[in-house]
């Protein structure tokens, strides 16, 4: 429970940071608490760590070393207060500098003890060469779909991964663009209309072996493709309301069948 409230209350309080008034600042901060991520990101994030810990081996032990690609800091205090994973580095590679930046600022508002575990760098993933490498566990989180080499980006991956090192992969299947809509699809960067399990493999080096993989949605599909259609105002309203009545129980509500008629597709590598 305390663990939970700290997750609530560390959301909020980076919910803050490119606010420019004290008012605008109190009422994201009270928003946030209430409600820490919007629907998109809450489902998400759970799904994919709730994944992680069901193979305790990826998780336990002490001191993992992280590399969350085009990740974000929510991602990590999910992982570090939910999930309680015990990280001694976890880096967070952006391509944009202002990501960069924004990240640097809402670090600077996190207690030392945790703000001394986070890195973040700028760093042109389809380019860089694998010199940063050992990494336990390495999150291609939504990333796949926004590069133009995805093929070079699961290699090079590969390449930084310790033996036995985890690599989880996180993509939208072909049935995103008609679950979220095509505004929306576009809006975010896509390159790709989406994935499915046999085309990840097909990129896998053959160092890579696929421990699980998952299919996931929801029976809520409807509304988050309707929440993902509407303008700015009407999903502040819907976000809110929405998520305290109905996102809490997307969990026992979720449809997992192992197939491609859902919009999300998460596989599990482990270097061998």
């Amino acid at each position: 429970m305390i663990a939970r409230l700290q997750f609530h209350y560390y959301i909020a309080k980076i919910s803050t940071v490119n606010k420019s008034s004290v008012i605008r600042r109190f009422i994201a901060f009270v928003f946030n608490f209430i409600v820490p991520l919007e629907p998109h990101s809450y489902f998400r994030y759970q799904k994919i760590a709730d994944k992680i810990k069901a193979d305790q081996a990826v998780i336990s032990g002490n001191n993992k070393k992280i590399l969350d690609i085009g990740g974000s800091l929510q991602f990590f205090l999910y992982l570090y207060f939910i999930h309680a994973c015990k990280i001694s580095e976890y880096l967070i590679w952006q391509k944009n500098e202002e990501d960069v930046i924004d990240l640097a600022r809402s670090i600077g508002l996190l207690p030392a003890s945790i703000r001394s575990l986070i890195r973040a760098r700028k760093v042109d993933v389809e380019r860089d060469n694998p010199s940063d490498i050992d990494f336990d566990i390495i999150f291609l989180n939504d990333v796949l779909e926004h590069v133009i080499d995805d093929n070079s980006l699961i290699i090079n991956s590969a390449r930084r991964l310790r033996n036995n090192g985890y690599l989880s992969i996180n993509v939208p299947t072909k049935l995103y663009k008609e679950i979220f809509g095509l505004r929306m699809h576009q809006a975010v960067g896509h390159v790709r209309d989406g994935y499915s399990k046999e085309d990840i493999m097909k990129m896998a080096p053959n160092e890579l072996k696929l421990i699980s993989h998952e299919y996931y949605g929801s029976q809520a599909n409807w509304l988050f493709s309707f929440y993902y259609q509407q303008d700015n105002m009407l999903k502040n309203i819907i976000v809110y309301l929405s998520s305290l009545l109905v996102f809490p129980i997307l969990k026992r509500i979720s449809s997992n069948e192992q197939n491609d008629k859902n919009p999300s597709l998460n596989l599990l590598f482990q270097k061998i």
